[in-house]
């Protein structure tokens, strides 16, 4: 979001940043006639519902410290060099490929093959409007998908965040995963979850932030096969409820391209997340505690 408003804004060190369930809170200083575009650059990323622009504006930088120095915005990145592109140049794209794909077709095979791969890699990258690191996985580092889900339970944090923070206990709450286990320390944990077609998936995970009854946020170590990380919030509500938030960015092997794959052979990772928050929810609810239950076939 920061590289975003580098890109229009002078001096973007002096603009502050608040994220909450995709709704955006800008505030700080910066000059009038870079307000309305940050806004509309902020509004396009992926993910953003709504920006709330409690900033100051100013005329010019005179008598602001903030605003004080050379700087300068970066300016607009060709639409076909952004992370995102418009309806109108997918569009365009894709009925580019389209034609590349047939001309390539009267060609001699060995130029031939070349075009029909290149017209598909943008057909798919019109199509799903994902850059290309992100398509294919590579260089996306642990980013390639995005998914998060979030459930109310009917019961008090106090309640709910034994059974989150003790990942011993997932092998019972959660049919995929197959084991877990912890570091002495506490913040490592090896990890054996089922993948598509059944097959177990191993992984080494680090906590990288920890706040008692409030949040846990990991990541894997490198080396890992399928790289993720991701944030769990657990938050009060009224009459005694909680919120449980989600958030995971992972990289199957091919990227989106992978996880096309995997979602068609059943092993949708959106819908797992969904169906594991549901049985958590009843769990918790019913007033059981899987502690005490013995081990999964």
């Amino acid at each position: 979001m920061r590289a975003e408003l580098g890109r229009y804004v002078r001096h973007p060190h002096a603009v502050e940043v608040r994220v909450e369930s995709g709704r955006v809170t800008l505030t700080g200083d910066l000059l009038e006639k870079e307000s309305r575009r940050a806004c509309r650059a902020v509004a396009s990323i992926p993910g953003v519902k709504t920006v709330n622009a409690n900033w100051t504006t100013h005329r010019d930088a005179t008598g602001v410290p903030r605003l004080q120095g050379e700087g300068g915005p970066r300016g607009p990145v060709p639409e076909l060099l952004q992370q995102r592109w418009s309806p109108t140049s997918r569009f365009l794209t894709g009925l580019a490929a389209a034609l590349v794909w047939s001309l390539s077709g009267r060609l001699p095979r060995p130029l031939g093959y070349p075009l029909r791969a290149g017209s598909a890699v943008l057909a798919l990258r019109a199509a799903t409007n994902l850059p290309l690191r992100r398509l294919t996985g590579i260089g996306a580092g642990r980013r390639a998908i995005d998914i998060q889900d979030a459930i109310t339970v009917n019961a008090p944090p106090q309640d709910v965040w034994p059974l989150l923070s003790d990942y011993s206990l997932f092998t019972r709450l959660m049919p995929d995963v197959l084991e877990v286990r912890r570091s002495a320390d506490g913040l490592r944990s090896h990890w054996s979850v089922a993948g598509p077609a059944g097959v177990p998936i191993r992984f080494e995970a680090v906590e990288t932030m920890r706040e008692e009854g409030r949040r846990i946020a990991w990541k894997t170590v490198e080396g890992q096969l399928i790289a993720h990380t991701g944030t769990l919030d657990l938050t009060p509500e009224n009459t005694g409820r909680s919120r449980i938030r989600v958030q995971l960015t992972y990289n199957p092997v091919f990227g989106a391209v992978g996880h096309a794959m995997a979602v068609l052979f059943g092993a949708d990772p959106a819908h797992k997340l969904q169906e594991d928050l549901l049985r958590l929810k009843s769990v918790v609810e019913a007033g059981k505690s899987p502690v005490g239950a013995g081990p999964r076939a």
